[in-house]
């Protein structure tokens, strides 16, 4: 095989061979730094993308928010309709509205350097509505978002079990006030992170502050590169990504015996897990910092059983050029309550989304976070129109200064419900058959006495003859069998083939009533008859049948009793 040293480095793939190639095409670039490497377990081979994991564009497309106006967005709080997050330059910063607002400083704006400046990994907003910053090489604070003050709670500098904490990840904090936050290396700092997980060392710590006691402690140690924290359903345990394992640990906190017992969450993850936060929904968003899986090659999975290639690596060639030669393959993760992948979102490409430190969960939007790129990303998580995530769109463009957004939502939530009402609607005349005729009325088959009412109309048409006396012209009757209606039409009124009558204005009908005996069949005659108005033209007359019962009485539509004398028969009108 030639060896062409013109190759770009982000074009070379980490298999074994290619990687013993580079190795010898650097060797004139020698660093200063020595790695003690161990072997490690990833949990078996990489995942296939298959199921839940089945390749997608999802994130190829995302929206670059906030582009150019900020570097870094690792992490991300929401809190009273403001997006929080932190910067590379050690900035808080509320990235909700139109621009970017700088909220605190973890240093004077006059610091030079991440040691100086620092650098706010993981947020969490307290029960008293303040914000609480991981700051990997200084501690965490407590800040005022109304005022920018900021309160040091913890300071890397103090030791904790006789060891000052080297990098400082990710934050929560417990419904009782405690706080508890992850410290990834004993020996590496945050821009050190990949030299964590070359050497595959397990010095990693999870530590918990109490305000009360202004102490600090260990709950945990031994962890590979323990990242991301999140509580589950009333803190009853917590969520830890132990990114150099590619799995997240559960912590058990609920009191008894199970109380600080260690479990696996997930594991043999698609990726290297950084952050996770709840969706809100019962389910937890889980970035990766690398993505891993059967269809790329992966230098932590090749060399998982070979720390000495890995010291090599290290050795030979800077963090950049091993960035640049690994692959790029944006991927987020969504698990259930019970760790199982339930969804993905991936680009392919690296391109729009390579390496993801958060996955935040808002207003209808995944917002992506990274350590390095100069924007955030976000997707919307469905193709429907969102009310929420509209007005988060408009609220971060400087249109929304000229805007009534709550007369807005309001009146968006208005069309939203009427639209999917007739949606509804809609559903419900296609589930009905083509044609569908609403079933005839079973007689009834009760033993008691009972009647049976029948309403017919008869229309009359009424001439003049030339002495001035009316004549009435015969009847055309049409019985329906079976049905027990009959209709009259005189000859002054046109029968329509859809079953209305049009009339002439000189028609009156009367409306007669006959009582049939529902046991022997026999008919009685009415008491009276009532005669109506002539109706207008193109007015439908009907024929109803009131049934009455022994024990109760319908009549009409109304079903109210008649005053005394009065026919219970009336014209049913249909216009």
């Amino acid at each position: 095989m030639n060896i062409r040293y013109h190759v770009p480095l982000t074009e070379v793939k980490l298999t074994k061979v290619k990687l013993t190639l580079l190795i010898v095409c650097l060797a004139g670039t020698v660093g200063a730094i020595k790695l003690t490497a161990v072997k490690y377990d990833l949990g078996g081979a990489p995942p296939n993308l298959t199921g839940a994991l089945e390749k997608n564009h999802i994130l190829t497309s995302a929206e670059r928010y906030k582009e150019r106006e900020l570097k870094g967005p690792e992490s991300f709080v929401y809190h009273k309709g403001h997006i929080y997050t932190g910067l590379a330059d050690g900035r808080i910063v509320d990235i909700s509205d139109c621009g970017v607002r700088t909220v605190a400083r973890m240093a004077p704006a006059s610091c030079n350097g991440e040691s100086q400046c620092g650098r706010p990994l993981g947020l969490r907003v307290d029960n008293s509505g303040q914000l609480v910053v991981a700051d990997s090489s200084k501690g965490i604070f407590r800040i005022n978002l109304q005022t920018g003050q900021v309160q040091t709670l913890y300071s890397s500098e103090t030791p904790v079990n006789g060891r000052k904490c080297k990098f400082i990840n990710d934050v929560v904090v417990a419904k009782d006030g405690t706080i508890l936050f992850t410290d990834s290396s004993a020996k590496w700092s945050r821009k050190e992170f990949l030299y964590v997980v070359l050497e595959g060392e397990a010095t990693g710590r999870l530590l918990a502050y109490s305000d009360k006691s202004n102490k600090t402690i260990v709950v945990l140690d031994k962890m590979a590169f323990p990242n991301g924290l999140e509580f589950g359903p009333k803190d009853e345990f917590l969520l830890i990504s132990e990114t150099g394992r590619a799995r997240i640990r559960k912590l058990s906190l609920k009191p008894g015996k199970t109380w600080l017992q260690v479990s696996t969450f997930a594991a043999n993850l698609p990726g290297l897990p950084d952050n996770i936060r709840a969706s809100g929904r019962g389910t937890y968003w889980v970035a990766m910092s690398q993505a891993r899986h059967a269809n790329m090659s992966s230098m932590i999975d090749e060399y998982a059983s070979q720390p000495q290639l890995r010291e090599m690596v290290a050795m030979m060639s800077s963090m950049d050029q091993i960035l640049q030669m690994s692959e790029k393959y944006g991927m987020v993760v969504e698990l259930d309550e019970g760790g199982n992948i339930i969804r993905s979102l991936q680009d392919p490409t690296g391109k729009q989304v390579a390496a993801v430190s958060e996955a935040m969960e808002k207003d209808g939007y995944l917002y992506l976070g990274s350590f390095d790129r100069p924007y955030v990303s976000r997707v919307p998580l469905t193709d429907k129109f969102d009310v929420e995530r509209f007005i988060a769109k408009i609220k971060s463009t400087c249109r929304a200064t000229r805007m009534n957004l709550a007369k807005v939502k309001a009146v968006l939530k208005r069309i939203v419900a009427l639209a999917e009402f007739r949606k509804y609607m809609l559903s419900l005349a296609k589930r009905r058959p083509d044609g569908a005729k609403t079933p005839a009325t079973t007689p009834s088959t009760a033993t008691t006495p009972s009647t049976v009412t029948t309403l017919t109309s008869v229309q009359t048409t009424r001439s003049q003859s030339s002495n001035g006396s009316t004549v009435a012209p015969p009847e055309q009757t049409s019985t329906a069998t079976g049905s027990n209606q009959s209709s009259t039409t005189s000859p002054g009124a046109t029968a329509r083939t859809d079953g209305t009558t049009t009339a002439s204005n000189n028609d009156t009908y009367t409306t007669t009533q006959k009582t049939i005996d529902a046991t022997s069949g026999a008919t009685k005659p009415s008491d009276s008859n009532v005669t109506t108005p002539a109706t207008p033209p193109e007015v439908s007359t009907q024929t109803q049948e009131v049934t009455t019962g022994p024990s109760s009485t319908t009549v009409g539509e109304d079903n109210a009793a008649p005053p005394q004398g009065q026919s219970t028969a009336r014209p049913v009108t249909t216009t």
